[in-house]
This record gives structure tokens, C-alpha cells and sequence, in this order.
């Protein structure tokens, strides 16, 4: 079984020590990498938020190693792949409010760079209810349907917000069933967390989830509240992990498609993500 990581949760790691960082999730058993990548214009609407002066400050703080910016993305990938790690996807940065024009100019820079780097497709997340789904929606179908004719894959990633019980539905499952181009990459922590069961769901669009997420909270103490205090190592929490596990079996997932996505840490992040491995080689035993 061939595990991932998301460099979301990894950036304090990868800002301390990029290529010990690679090193030592090798030695945890992680055997790929999901890269995040944020395109020019979404960056420099980032920077915006950042308070004048302290750009710079940014651009060298562990923060800028969640998401890398496209221009240097590319280098960050083959240093990946020289330490023997896989990189499969990328996790994609969204406008903040989509439209014709960003869309279309965000869809020709992320084929050219899928192709340029031989990814399979890329992964974007809105983090928006019903409502606000239901206005991006015909955007992201355009964007997977243009990929797709590319030859490459688009999926969406949710958070809590997009599974939580809205007139008989979910904005998660709304996506599903109005854009027939879009793929899943499903995070099942936060769709328990949303008050969704993730496995009715894997079941029910098997064929249009290449890619898993695998997400878990503290049982005690996991609200917002707990900032980053309520994330823990996959398996150790409120994840009905067995039971995803066993839907998975069903997926036809990449190479390298099952990926632990654990935000944060109160300890030793990669040692979270060793336990997390062995945690999912014995749900699937």
C-alpha cells in the first residue's frame, strides 16, 4: 500500500529542514507527497492579507511552505522526486471569489504546469455551504471538463463545511451530482466532522474518487476551539477508520491515492504521521 502526505500540515518540517524532512518521512513508511501550489494571481491576492511591509517576512516564514507558489512549485516537485518520493497530484489554490476570467486564465496555468511536472490532476477546495457551492459550481465543472480533455483529472477536496445537512443534502454531494466532470478526493475526517458518514459516500461514487483523504480528531477537546490541539495521528481519534478502510478496498484508486492529511501536531509531526501509517496497515490487515 503506497501512503501520502499533504505538505499542508508538513510546512513547519519542510521551512526547518526541507531535505531531513523528506528523509525522515521515508523512514515512516510515507511514500509520496501531495504538494500544494498557489498560481500568481491567487498568491498575490494572499499577500494582500499580509500586512504591509512584512512580505518578505511571509515569503521565509513556515507558512509559505503550505502552499509553494507555481513559479517555484516545479523545483519543489523533482527535489521530492530525487529523494525518492512520489508526487502524484497537487492540491490547488482557488480564487477567492471565481469568475470567467480567473477561472479560465487559473485552468490554461494549471494544464501547463501538470504537464510540464507529469502530474495526474490536481485537487481544489472552496470551503463553502450550500449556497456558496451552488455559485461556484458551474465554474469547477467547466474547469474538470477542460481538464479532462486534457487528459488529466480534477477533484474537489472538502472541509467540514461542505458536509453538513442542507435541505436534504450536502454541498459535497451537490458537486457531485451537478458536475459530472468533477472527481472527489474525499477528506473523511472532516466529513465526520461536517456530520456526514464518509462511507456511504465512497460507496456511492466510487468511480470518480481516485484519491483519499484521511483525516482524524481528538475524541475529547476537538471542537474549533482547540485550534490546532484537536487534530491527532489517524486512527487515534474519531475516525471510524476500519470502516473507511474497508469501503476504500472498493476504490480504484493512483498510485500513491491514499493520503494522510493531518493538519497539525502537538508533538513530533512525522512521528504523528508513523503512527498514522501503521494505524491504516492494520485497518486494511
Amino acid at each position: 500500500m503506497h501512503i501520502g502526505s499533504n505538505t499542508y500540515g508538513l510546512k513547519y518540517d519542510l521551512h526547518r529542514d526541507f531535505p531531513g524532512t523528506l528523509r525522515r518521512l521515508k523512514e515512516a513508511g510515507i511514500t509520496a507527497v501531495e504538494i500544494c501550489v498557489v498560481a500568481p494571481n491567487e498568491h498575490r491576492e494572499f499577500l494582500k492579507m499580509v500586512p504591509a511591509g512584512r512580505e518578505e517576512e511571509f515569503l521565509k516564514s513556515p507558512m509559505s511552505f503550505a502552499f509553494f507558489r507555481m513559479e517555484e512549485a516545479g523545483e519543489r516537485i523533482r527535489e521530492i522526486r530525487d529523494a525518492g518520493l512520489s508526487v502524484v497530484d497537487m492540491h490547488l489554490s482557488l480564487p477567492q471569489e471565481p469568475d470567467s476570467g480567473n477561472m479560465r486564465e487559473l485552468t490554461r496555468l494549471t494544464i501547463d504546469f501538470l504537464k510540464e511536472n507529469g502530474l495526474f490532476g490536481c485537487v481544489v477546495s472552496a470551503m463553502k455551504n450550500l449556497a456558496g457551492i451552488k455559485k461556484i459550481a458551474p465554474y469547477l465543472e467547466d474547469m474538470a471538463a477542460e481538464l479532462k480533455k486534457a487528459g488529466f483529472v480534477l477533484m474537489y477536496h472538502n472541509h467540514d463545511v461542505e458536509c453538513v445537512p442542507e435541505e436534504g443534502t450536502t454541498a459535497f454531494e451537490y458537486l457531485m451530482e451537478h458536475c459530472p466532470s468533477l472527481c472527489a478526493e474525499p477528506d473523511a475526517g472532516w466529513m465526520v466532522m461536517g456530520g456526514s458518514d464518509p462511507v456511504p459516500f465512497i460507496h456511492r461514487y466510487q468511480d470518480r474518487i481516485p484519491c483519499l483523504h484521511l483525516k482524524d480528531f481528538a475524541k475529547e477537546n476537538n471542537g474549533p476551539e482547540a485550534g490546532e490541539a484537536r487534530f491527532c495521528p489517524i486512527g487515534e481519534g474519531i475516525l471510524p477508520l476500519k470502516e473507511v478502510m474497508e469501503a476504500a478496498r472498493e476504490l480504484k484508486l493512483i498510485d500513491h491515492g491514499l493520503i494522510l492529511d493531518q493538519d497539525a501536531s502537538t508533538g513530533d509531526f512525522i512521528e504523528d504521521l508513523r503512527i498514522g501509517v501503521e494505524n491504516v496497515e492494520k485497518a486494511l490487515a
